[in-house]
């Protein structure tokens, strides 16, 4: 009885698209990511060395 009254197939479209354009979205801010995290390690590392060289 409970089958006839809700039906996830109703929402299996909708589910789908939105964890499609979720999916578009994550993979997106992955790759933009990639060079801010490549600056922001150059940059903590440079800190470092020059840190390091202070006291040195």
């Amino acid at each position: 009885m409970f089958q006839l009254l809700f039906d996830l197939g109703d929402y299996a479209t909708t589910y789908r698209a939105t964890r499609d354009a979720y999916l578009k979205a994550a993979n997106e801010l992955k790759l933009a990511t990639g060079p801010y995290k490549a600056a922001r390690d150059a940059y903590v590392a440079g800190t470092a060395t020059y840190t390091k060289s202070l006291y040195e």
